[in-house]
């Protein structure tokens, strides 16, 4: 534990960078006797992430979430309480979006399995005089721009989000 114990009072000295590496080293640590010390690596593990965040190391971040996440996951027989699991999960959630981010991916990965419908939805677009950006089947905001001005046209109510049932709904309005 003295990983733990210096790490600590580096991070009271906003010494970030240098309590990093020592966190890294106790979570390891932890790992190795993985049976008895899981306690004290979930205690561990929201540090290191928060620290990851703060210090814009988000692929380090993400790595640790997950680890808690599934440290949390495994210690369901010892029923952590739920509410504790749903917000390491949401916050695994963010943090890959940021990466997605970073990747320059501005899509949510749940809505790319529609890629093909927003290609033809575009292409369709493209027929009908609106300019959604380049065909890719990737939701932009030119593609954004292009559906709520056709739903104007044609005096539909403004989508709020663009999601399947908005993509079906207006394809069924354009012309094939």
């Amino acid at each position: 534990h003295i990983y733990v114990y210096l790490a600590e009072n580096l991070s009271l000295e906003n010494k970030d960078d240098e309590a990093l590496p020592l966190y890294d080293r106790a979570a390891a640590n932890f790992r190795s006797n993985a049976l008895t010390q899981n306690q004290s690596l979930a205690q561990i593990l929201p540090v290191q992430v928060a620290l990851c965040k703060k210090l814009n190391k988000w692929i380090q971040a993400e790595q640790a979430q997950m680890e808690y996440l599934t440290l949390l996951s495994a210690q369901i027989t010892s029923s952590p309480p739920a509410e504790r699991l749903e917000q390491a999960r949401q916050a695994h959630k963010d943090l890959v979006r940021v990466l997605l981010q970073q990747a320059g991916v501005t899509q949510d990965p749940e809505s790319m399995k529609f890629q093909p419908l927003v290609a033809l939805l575009q292409q369709r677009l493209v027929r009908t005089g609106f300019d959604p950006g380049p065909t890719d089947g990737l939701i932009g905001n030119k593609t954004i721009q292009s559906i709520r001005m056709y739903e104007k046209r044609l005096g539909l109510p403004e989508s709020q989000t663009i999601n399947q049932k908005t993509l079906i709904r207006v394809l069924e309005h354009l012309p094939p």
